[in-house]
This record gives structure tokens, sequence and C-alpha cells, in this order.
């Protein structure tokens, strides 16, 4: 008994720690669960909106260590145009600009029945370093890409937030 106890408690105390805002477009076909955290501590994630062509939601945590963006790029212009392992290097100039940034590694993924590349990489933001990791999917004549940010480790997706708000990605139909 003490051990179905210290189960639930754990799995309660980490939900507790693990709490997700739903976003869901049905303009863009889209749905994404972002961080945010518990209000009282560093680890607060708080919702960022953006005005930038192409980004549709953010989270960002409230001392600055941490990002989550979900944008797209629009492909009704460019009919011949698709993601792929040559059209990567233009697609994450946007995050990863050559400038201020290093793209590490590509990989293929499938995140909810969904392919698409995984993309790894680092840059300055706002005179911090951060590693990345950026997933992009096409799909509804669109280049959708979810991007995690974090400071202060060689990879992003060892955060819990950073990683559960990647896999929550989904298309609605």
């Amino acid at each position: 008994m003490k051990i179905l106890f210290l189960v639930l408690f754990a799995l309660f105390s980490l939900s507790t720690f693990s709490s997700a805002a739903y976003w869901g477009s049905g303009d863009y076909h889209c749905e994404i669960n972002l961080p945010d955290g518990i209000p009282q501590t560093d680890y607060f994630w708080m919702t960022a909106g953006s005005v930038e062509d192409g980004t549709l939601v953010g989270s960002k945590r409230r001392d600055g260590l941490g990002y989550i963006f979900l944008g797209y790029v629009d492909l009704k212009g460019r009919p011949n145009y698709h993601l792929n392992e040559k059209t990567i290097p233009e697609l994450e100039k946007r995050f990863i600009p050559q400038s201020e940034g290093f793209h590490h590694s590509v990989q293929r993924i499938v995140t909810n029945g969904i392919p698409g590349y995984r993309v790894f990489g680092s840059r300055v933001y706002f005179t911090q370093h951060f590693t990345l990791v950026m997933d992009m999917y096409e799909a509804n004549n669109l280049i959708y890409q979810v991007v995690g940010m974090k400071a202060g480790t060689d990879d992003p997706m060892k955060d819990a937030d950073v990683r559960s708000s990647l896999n929550s990605f989904r298309l609605k139909r």
C-alpha cells in the first residue's frame, strides 16, 4: 500500500510541475500544449505572442532561460518548395541566424504520426547562449516550425517542459 501511495504521490507531484496550456488554431490546422509552470517560481512560463509574420504562438520562462515558439512558413506562393534536407538551411535561418548561431545536426523524426525533421543548434539570444531544437513538418501548404530553446544545457530535450511541448504538436484534421 505504501508503494502505491508513493507512486501516486510522485505522479501527482510531477504533473503539478509540468502543467500546460492548450493552444489550437482552426485557421492553421494545428494545436500544441505550451508550458505554463508554477507562478511562484522562476520556472513559471508565460504565453508570449508575436506580431512577427510567421509566428503563431510562444511561451517563455519568467527568468528568460527558456523559450518555445510555434511558427510557420507559407508555401502558397512557392508551389515547388518543400521541406527536405536541401531546404532546411534556409528554413532554419529565422531561429539560427548565421551571425549568431550554429547548426549542429539534422535527423528525421515522426511525431504523432507526422513525418518531419529535427534540427539541433545553438545561438545567442538576448546576450545569452542557448541550445535549441527545432522540429519542422510540412502539411496544409505550410511548413510548421516548433522550436524549444534552453540556456545552460547541451540538450534542450532534457528539459521536461521543452520536450513535452515539442511532442504535443498535432495537426487538426
